[in-house]
């Protein structure tokens, strides 16, 4: 279905790239809206917890109550939103 999430709040993720320090803990709630790899929104999120200049990686605690509905593929896909996959 439709995302309940405004693609503006895609967008600002590269904005808030620009503040996140060594120690910053990134919170994904609701994180099985970006458990979709080819979707804008798992890119706009692994592009937040795994920036291409590694000059900060953030730590991440993803939060969802269905992190499985079509197979182990789904959490696998969220497991890799962190790069620990």
């Amino acid at each position: 279905g439709k995302s309940k999430y405004p693609e503006q709040s895609l967008e600002d993720i590269d904005h808030v790239k620009k503040y996140l320090l060594e120690d910053t803990l990134v919170i994904v709630d609701e994180c099985h809206q970006y458990r979709t790899p080819k979707s804008k929104g798992y890119s706009a999120i692994r592009s937040l917890l795994l920036p291409e200049d590694q000059r900060v990686r953030p730590h991440a605690l993803l939060l969802t109550a269905t992190p499985i509905s079509r197979g182990l593929d789904n959490l696998h896909a969220l497991i890799s939103l962190t790069g620990y996959d």
